[in-house]
């Protein structure tokens, strides 16, 4: 607590938001799904699981495959700060995730057409606050956590005003007029939900959903705004439509998503879904030493560097008085002692300590990125990948009080006193220094998915994976992919470096001492037992990403050094499969 106090006073943001590279070794065999196509639906999975406004109340999730036969277990968590908090969201998204795959299970070649609109519609009746929250609903009686924001038919009938009025006709004539249609379809069916009957709410959120899709696929925005003024559409209401419509047809996107792996594979017909319940003992509160003093946790952070920086030099250099930052950490743990949280990714990572599968999930996905002290843990443990992190500290994070994880915790503490001892650098080494009190911006885990996925091009899919079963038989071929738009990037290992091979930070006074972990994941492997080999194609979910990660921009600031963490061990799986 007194680190990670420490560390929220120099900076709020550790790190920039960014991506996490894949491991460059995906060990696939034995598995039904791929490395990426268990990213791909884990990643639609917490998307849809997002169902709550609340910021406090993230989601995450992750994919187990059952050791025997095709199907899987989807294991969810939400943040807590005790045995029953959020509980009631929990199991609101468990019910709504097994009625999705209850529908999912019975896609198939002959079946699909009339399956479709109830699979759609279980989507829309378990994310229906959440959507309304995203339309900003004015139905009678709704509460939603985005009430204030312009309602989504006003933005688009702003925007076609001004596409109408000062559009370049010349240049975009056609495709103008097919966005003022496909507006003002989606306008009607906003109109038609806002009226409806409640028990009609679900069915009419998938028709505005289709058409967000529909419009969102075919309308290049920066080039029907490029020549509207600034006077003539405000730029904010330009970003609000465009967010609003990008995070509304990813729903569509989800529900092809799922709809096509459906169809290629057998894994919801055979589906498990877990929420994760941590014991009231694991929430016990942890003891701080009682002399904890800004000084001392200064110095320890320090110990055995070359120079030493005391909190006098540091304020001297802030321009800030010492009492103002020694008050500053001191409330920050008190605030910690009041309350904190356990994330959702914490959780699943010490459910899995108690419980060890037999085919290990590999990928933990959440509703937002993961925050820099969740990333941080799960690349210190090993076990797991992360896609990405937004790179903000919430000091009120706390660990699950789980004896297996006592090592990992004092490896963390080791991993913050060297960011610590790398912000304290950088700040002294400024000739104008500062604090970074200001969080990284868009924790949100959504990214555009590519315009070649459209409505056409996944019929087009579908029919190409049925055709080639029925005329194959056994073919493992794999559906034509589509390109990935997220550029490349260097690949690392799914289990950590060993400290000699890790990239080594300037900034860094003295290495980490190593400290091994022991846990129940360390134990050597049993032979895992191998079901019979089902003859489906093997799919390219590839073509329909949910996450393409945005381009690295020229002008966003450099990320700060890489801290090298010492002691990280790579991780095996023993075998207990679960009834």
């Amino acid at each position: 607590a007194e680190n990670i106090a420490l560390l929220s006073i120099l900076s709020r943001a550790p790190t920039p938001s960014q991506g996490n590279p894949r491991p460059s070794t995906e060990k696939d065999a034995g598995r039904l799904l791929s490395f990426r196509q268990e990213q791909r639906l884990a990643e639609v999975l917490a998307f849809i699981s997002g169902i709550s406004d609340d910021p406090t109340r993230v989601v995450a999730l992750c994919v187990e495959e059952l050791a025997i036969g095709k199907g899987i277990r989807v294991v969810i968590a939400i943040n807590k700060t005790g045995p029953e908090s959020g509980s009631d969201i929990l199991q609101r998204i468990q019910n709504g995730l097994k009625n999705l795959f209850s529908h999912l299970a019975q896609v198939n070649d002959e079946n699909s057409a009339m399956v479709e609109p109830q699979i759609l519609n279980a989507i829309s009746d378990m994310c229906e606050n959440r959507i309304l929250g995203r339309i900003s609903s004015k139905r009678l009686g709704a509460d939603y956590g985005k009430q204030g924001k312009t309602f989504l038919g006003t933005a688009i009938q702003q925007a076609a005003d001004a596409v109408r009025k000062y559009g370049d006709k010349k240049r975009f004539g056609p495709a103008i007029e097919k966005f003022l249609r496909d507006a003002a379809g989606l306008q009607r069916r906003l109109t038609r939900l806002e009226a409806c009957e409640t028990g009609d709410v679900p069915s009419h959120i998938g028709e505005v959903i289709r058409a967000c899709h529909q419009l969102n696929k075919t309308t290049n925005f920066d080039e029907f705004f490029s020549g509207i003024t600034t006077r003539q559409l405000d730029p904010s209401s330009k970003k609000y439509l465009t967010t609003r419509l990008s995070k509304l047809a990813r729903y569509q996107e989800c529900f092809l998503y799922l709809l096509k792996s459906a169809k290629a594979y057998g894994i919801f017909e055979q589906v498990d879904v877990t929420a994760v319940s941590p014991e009231p003992e694991f929430f016990s509160k942890f003891n701080l030493p009682a002399n904890r003093s800004l000084t001392g946790c200064l110095s320890r952070c320090q110990n055995g560097a070359s120079v030493i920086f005391g909190a006098k030099a540091i304020s001297k250099k802030l321009n800030l008085k010492l009492d103002i930052i020694t008050r500053e950490f001191t409330s920050t743990i008190e605030k910690v002692q009041q309350g904190s949280r356990v994330h959702a990714e914490v959780q699943i990572v010490s459910h899995y300590e108690l419980h060890p599968a037999a085919k290990m999930p590999r990928i933990i996905c959440s509703s937002k990125n993961a925050c820099y002290l969740c990333n941080l843990f799960i690349q210190l443990h090993g076990a797991f990948y992360i896609p990405r992190t937004h790179g903000n500290l919430y000091f009120r994070w706390r660990m699950l009080s789980i004896p297996s994880l006592s090592q990992l915790q004092a490896q963390l503490n080791s991993a913050l006193e060297a960011r610590i001892r790398v912000a304290l650098q950088s700040i002294m080494a400024a000739s104008n220094p500062r604090r970074v009190l200001a969080p990284n911006e868009n924790e949100s885990a959504i990214f555009p998915f590519s315009r070649s996925m459209s409505l056409v091009a996944s019929s087009l899919l579908l029919s190409q994976a049925a055709s080639k079963r029925n005329s194959a038989g056994t073919s493992t071929d794999e559906p034509p992919a589509e390109q990935e738009t997220q550029p490349s990037s260097p690949e690392l290992p799914l289990q950590p470096l060993k400290p000699a091979l890790r990239p080594e930070s300037n900034n860094m006074t003295q290495p980490i001492p190593a400290i091994p972990l022991q846990t129940q994941l360390s134990r050597p492997p049993l032979p895992v037992p191998v079901s019979p080999t089902h003859h489906r194609p093997h799919l390219d979910l590839r073509s329909c990403s949910p996450l393409t990660n945005p381009p690295h921009s020229s002008s966003s600031p450099p990320p700060p050094p890489p801290v090298a963490v010492a002691g990280a061990v790579a991780r095996t799986y023993p075998p207990t499969p679960r009834p």
